[in-house]
């Protein structure tokens, strides 16, 4: 990125979204194994919440790079960034 690749900054604002899915599908997999009861969700959902809570803001983190990028070069972004 420090390269200011326009490429590259839509391909990495690009994959919040698909990372974005792929928390919520973990969550919803997750919430189900709680409603069957199992054990070992039970005893590990805080380490799992935290894991994903991280992930999520070190992938924000990545992402966020990009946005200048854009802004700068892809108007027909812009709606889709404010």
């Amino acid at each position: 990125m420090m390269n200011q690749n326009l490429a590259e900054a839509c391909e990495l604002v690009a994959a919040k979204e698909k990372i974005h899915k792929v928390e919520q599908k973990l969550q919803r997999n997750h919430i189900g194994r709680l409603r069957d009861g199992l054990a070992e969700s039970i005893e590990t959902s805080n380490i799992h919440q935290q894991t994903l809570r991280a992930l999520k803001q070190i992938h924000t983190a990545f992402s966020m790079v990009g946005y200048p990028i854009l802004l700068k070069s892809c108007d027909l972004l812009k709606s889709k960034l404010t």
